[in-house]
């Protein structure tokens, strides 16, 4: 049942998605490429897609295993940890600039949820900074907020 009530609410959220970007008529494509509803929604349409996979594999019996574990304690823990670093880095995003809200919330996902060492996890928060950085605001002339840092 829990299968069905989960993908009952993607579908419901992916279609909203697809009804939002009709209201507001975000363009699918532009003379120079993909308007800003593309993605958005082939993104929807995808989850649309899973939810009735999943519908279909429980329908099947493909979970039957599954059926009576929970997630332990330290599973919760963790959703709880991601839920609430996505929220204050979305929250501190404007103020300490995108690269360093990258570094942040990749540091406390590595050390808090994956539970790897504080130098492990400053290298890879690093890299993935870097790596971001490079990529969207060198690479792709992204426009993200600077922040108090200036990047």
């Amino acid at each position: 049942m829990g299968n069905y009530l989960t993908a009952g609410f993607f579908m419901a959220a992916g279609i909203f998605m697809i009804a939002v970007i009709l209201i507001k008529n975000y363009t699918f494509m532009t003379k120079y490429g993909p308007g800003a509803g593309f993605v958005p929604f082939v993104i929807a349409v995808c989850i649309i897609i899973l939810s009735i996979v999943i519908c279909v594999n429980t329908a099947h019996g493909s979970y039957d295993n599954d059926k009576d574990k929970l997630p332990d304690r330290a599973g919760a823990k963790r959703v709880l940890y991601l839920l609430l670093f996505c929220a204050l880095a979305a929250l501190a995003l404007h103020w300490l600039g995108m690269a360093a809200t990258i570094f942040l919330l990749y540091l406390f996902i590595v050390r808090f949820i994956c539970e790897k060492s504080w130098i492990s996890s400053l290298k890879a928060a690093l890299v993935a900074a870097v790596v971001f950085y490079l990529l969207f605001a060198i690479g792709f002339s992204v426009k993200f907020p600077k922040g108090i840092f200036g990047f």
